[in-house]
């Protein structure tokens, strides 16, 4: 399943609450807006204040920047609250599709598909989907907005200065785009040996007589030991990689900001540019590749979701072995004492099965070796 197909089913989940979405999308472009004025206030306050002594200045920034961020906040607080709202209904209505879906399949379904498994798959897969929804796939947006605001407050100063930009950006995305397919590898591996420890547990728990019976605790132990050792590995080797990401991009970075001073430098020294346009444009800058390190922090939350994505698809498509005809007729209702005929069964069956397991058990005690 293509990253295509995977966030056009995700949109048609989500769609229901588009509304919201929309909402928060409106405030996170305004918190982008706050954050590129905050870049901009920066030449006023030096060239208006400390340079050229405005008391007009001096009485009026204070109090826009103030405004400023509690502007800021207010849409800061509205679009994650809708996301964060967004994301639990998203989660909530996967889990009850994904419930749903399992009861309408055959016993064969329940026979081949570990318990495990399909916790796994409710609990743990569903839950880096609504982290990868909710989060990291709209804070991408939510950055996108911020770097376009703040590149244009950086073209409108120094158009000179701004070239550098281009020369940061794609190199700061080669690391993103390579340690992705990484990620992307590691996470299938992370679930599925998440959904292996999950099926040891319970088969070992609930067996716990059988295992007793047949005096079978050490080798359970070692079992689910090399289990949790083969996670332990893929855990850290992800670590390792994430780990890596930041300072990467931190060194890039600081190649940036380098040639920006020594350009920037020349440009104040021989006049054509003002202390307070260099500063400006080099907190816009700063903030602009936030954003752009921001993305190397989600990025893994981003392939850990899609691959989440696929495994819970891939599981409600499979297709039930045994439906009802498309002129089937419904049943009419049981009699009451019909309906305590399945559970009398049910209750039996139960019996015997546990009289089974434990024959062996019964029968070492009657006959020692």
């Amino acid at each position: 399943m293509t990253n295509k197909e995977i966030i056009f089913r995700l949109y048609r989940t989500i769609k229901p609450y588009q509304t919201k979405l929309i909402i928060a999308m409106i405030s996170m472009i305004f918190v982008a807006a706050f954050t590129g004025a905050q870049a901009y206030l920066v030449k006023d306050l030096l060239d208006k204040i400390f340079m050229e002594k405005n008391l007009f200045f001096l009485k009026l920034l204070p109090i826009i920047v103030i405004l400023v961020f509690f502007l800021k906040g207010v849409t800061y607080y509205i679009y994650t609250f809708l996301l964060e709202q967004v994301g639990q209904s998203v989660i909530r209505d996967f889990r009850q599709d994904i419930f749903d879906h399992i009861h309408k399949q055959s016993l064969s379904f329940f026979s081949s598909m570990p318990t495990g498994t399909l916790m796994s798959r409710i609990i743990s897969d569903v839950t880096l989907m609504q982290q990868a929804v909710s989060n990291a796939l709209v804070g991408v947006v939510r950055d996108f907005f911020q770097v376009l605001i703040l590149l244009g407050v950086v073209f409108y100063m120094n158009w000179k200065l701004a070239m550098f930009s281009f020369i940061v950006l794609p190199v700061a995305a080669y690391p993103i785009v390579k340690f992705g397919r990484i990620f992307r590898r590691l996470s299938t591996s992370t679930q599925e040996e998440v959904a292996n420890v999950s099926n040891i547990l319970h088969e070992t728990i609930t067996g716990n007589r059988i295992v007793k019976a047949f005096c079978k605790e050490q080798y359970e132990g070692k079992r689910f030991w090399d289990q949790v050792e083969t996670l332990f590995s893929i855990t850290i080797k992800d670590a390792k990689y994430r780990c890596m990401q930041h300072p990467l991009m931190e060194f890039i970075g600081g190649i940036a900001i380098a040639l920006i001073i020594w350009f920037g430098g020349h440009e104040v020294i021989s006049g054509h540019s003002t202390p307070g346009t260099f500063f400006a444009f080099l907190t816009a800058l700063i903030a602009a590749y936030e954003p752009v390190k921001g993305v190397t922090r989600i990025n893994s939350t981003i392939q850990q979701g899609l691959a989440a994505a696929t495994r819970v698809f891939d599981l409600l498509d499979m297709e039930p072995e045994i439906q009802d005809k498309p002129d089937a007729k419904e049943l009419s209702p049981l009699t009451p004492l019909l309906n305590f005929v399945p559970f009398l069964l049910v209750t039996m069956a139960k019996i015997r099965h546990f009289q089974i397991l434990t024959l062996p058990y019964r029968l070492a005690r009657l006959w020692p070796l």
